[in-house]
């Protein structure tokens, strides 16, 4: 009782002082003070959690041009179906080199302008065998020449002459076959004889493995545009797929000469998942920090026009290497601004041949016999 008397006497005499009196007015100020501080960078975080998913247009906007950066790479991705088109939010990364690529692609391109950058994925490597050029009949009813290119391991031999013996037989004047192989030492007399009997190999001193599978990508850009320039349209397809060829040169046959111009077309993936861990597609953290790619097309089947290969051709050596191609080539586009397109008749599904006859492609066939089964069943019905 004496105690609490005593803290009540004291605080009497206090409160007789001016600046005793204050004190609590003080801490209420400070307190409210802390509590609009709290507030502000609360509103600051929600903020920037909502921006994070409104389209980048939108952001633009609300940002004076002046403090966009010039090597900020953004696009703006579509989901096309059967009837409509539907706009999707931009995407933006930032994956070495951080330059504008499509400017320096684009006056090397139409101007011859050296990019005054140093490479930093130049494409060491040379020739081990090189197939004769293309060589087309052009007709003045028929402006498609189609150059295919076929992904395909060196060891397998049997898959690649039941190619040959399959669709890739009796093509028109129009269209050429190239396969695209690495280099093994168990396969080297075996590769040379091939080269000889068929030529129509391309080969290059990388180790034929899947890790160097955009190796072979970049190969096949790079022959395609030097070797073959008459080529209108490049599809890009893996040896364990089957393709529809009829079905492919009528498409294209279809399209007037801008659209046939701006061909990067195939089975899109809007925001493929990036894997992480022990995969054979996994990518580190420290390599490609974000969890989404930007939009690719699947590396089974694709088409490519002319035009599009040479940005790409040119802008290989300014992007860091990835080994899963695929992607890789979705980052490239990204930053060159094409915008990967999207048809459903690249969906590769086998069991689809006898219900989806207006397919292009399908795929898992690691047998010779079962490719050849299914070419017939195209052939009697075609």
């Amino acid at each position: 009782m004496k105690i609490t008397n005593a803290f009540v006497i004291l605080y009497l005499k206090m409160f007789k002082k001016k600046i005793c009196r204050l004190m609590p007015i003080g801490l209420l100020t400070i307190s409210m003070i802390y509590v609009v501080y709290r507030a502000q960078r609360d509103v600051q975080w929600v903020l920037k959690s909502l921006l994070e998913v409104v389209p980048t247009n939108v952001i633009t906007a609300m940002v004076p041009p002046s403090t966009t950066a010039p090597n900020t790479t953004i696009t703006t991705t579509e989901i096309q179906t059967s009837t409509s088109v539907v706009s999707t939010a931009r995407t933006e990364i930032h994956f070495p080199l951080d330059i504008d690529l499509e400017k320096y692609v684009r006056d090397k391109l139409e101007k011859n302008i050296t990019i005054p950058v140093k490479p930093i994925n130049e494409h060491n490597f040379t020739y081990i065998h090189r197939p004769a050029k293309c060589k087309f009949t052009r007709t003045t009813e028929d402006n498609v020449t189609l150059l295919i290119l076929v992904k395909s391991s060196v060891r397998n031999v049997f898959l690649r002459n039941a190619i040959r013996d399959t669709w890739g037989q009796d093509l028109s004047g129009n269209v050429n076959l190239r396969f695209m192989l690495g280099y093994s030492i168990s396969f080297v007399e075996t590769t040379k004889a091939e080269a000889e009997t068929y030529n129509d190999v391309i080969v290059e001193n990388f180790v034929d493995s899947y890790p160097n599978n955009t190796l072979k990508t970049i190969m096949g850009f790079t022959w395609a545009v030097t070797e073959c320039s008459d080529a209108s349209t490049i599809l890009f397809i893996d040896e364990d797929h089957l393709p529809r060829l009829n079905n492919i040169l009528a498409y294209l046959r279809s399209l007037n000469r801008d659209q046939l111009g701006s061909l990067f077309i195939g089975y899109r993936l809007i925001s493929g998942r990036v894997y992480k861990g022990k995969h054979h597609w996994a990518i580190p953290k420290s390599v490609y920090p974000y969890k989404k790619w930007p939009p690719y097309l699947r590396g089974g089947a694709y088409l490519v026009s002319q035009d599009i290969a040479k940005q790409f051709s040119i802008a290989f050596p300014f992007v860091k290497y990835l080994h899963v191609d695929d992607s890789y080539l979705g980052i490239i586009a990204l930053k060159l601004n094409i915008k990967p397109q999207h048809d459903t008749r690249f969906m590769m599904v086998k069991k689809k041949l006898q219900k989806e006859k207006t397919h292009f492609v399908y795929n898992d066939y690691k047998q010779p016999g079962e490719l050849k089964r299914d070419w017939k069943i195209i052939k009697d019905n075609a």
